[in-house]
């Protein structure tokens, strides 16, 4: 599957939005998916794995100000509240709440592309995650353990990096064939044994085994977690 520009999760009860954010976009090349609920929203997130959250501050079920705590907790894609909402005070507890940027309705499609383009550039500046005693560089994909290059296939690294940048945290199956693959929902080609098959090698490499510094343990629903067990 051919890679677009981002996948943009829009959290936003009202159709006529979602219908023309949804259009402008995909014309610059974004794909997007939608929750008109916190709860959908939800399950995306975990599932789909997007690369920014267009935020709602009312909705349905809850309030986005809330909401947006718990997206910090599972992702580092950055979050942009669209909201009626204009108020100063209602602006500041977006961004206190962890909020990237706030864009009050009505608001122009070409500066909320603009905002997204310079949100999304910020946010890819991280290349290098440190987990003493491993290092890795996404680009050009190495990593090293106690300073020796420990060499993984471009796909191995793909999942290495997806499960050490949520280091203690769940990630799904469906985020780990985006990662690896491009592919936005665990029902394409890919299933969860060739993934457990990617992770057992990424275990041997890492030398994973009984008192180590790393774990990467699975989970009932087909997610995994990477965990620094151990500080050198």
């Amino acid at each position: 599957m051919e890679r677009r520009e981002a996948l943009i999760l829009m959290v936003e009860d009202s159709p006529d939005v979602l219908a023309n954010n949804a259009e402008y976009l995909g014309r610059l090349g974004y794909e997007t998916i939608a929750a008109t609920t916190l709860g959908r929203a939800r399950f995306l997130l975990e599932e789909c794995a997007p690369d920014m959250i267009l935020l709602d501050v009312m909705m349905p079920d809850g309030s986005g100000f809330d909401f947006c705590g718990e997206i910090k907790r599972k992702t580092s894609a950055p979050v942009i509240f669209l909201t009626a909402k204009s108020e100063t005070e209602s602006e500041l507890a977006g961004l206190r709440g962890g909020g990237d940027d706030y864009i009050a309705k009505p608001y122009s499609l070409e500066i909320l592309a603009e905002r997204i383009k310079l949100r999304l550039a910020n946010s890819k500046t991280g290349n290098v995650i440190d987990l003493p005693p491993l290092h890795i560089e996404r680009e050009p994909g190495v990593a090293a353990l106690f300073g020796k290059t420990v060499h993984f296939s471009p796909t191995e690294m793909k999942l290495l990096w997806a499960l050490a940048e949520k280091e203690g945290l769940r990630v799904s199956y469906g985020e780990l064939c985006r990662k690896a693959w491009n592919e936005k929902a665990p029902n394409g080609r890919k299933n969860p044994k060739i993934i457990k098959s990617y992770i057992s090698r990424i275990r041997k490499k890492l030398q994973i085994g009984g008192d180590d510094y790393f774990e990467i343990r699975s989970t009932k629903d087909g997610a995994y977690v990477f965990n620094q067990v151990k500080f050198s």
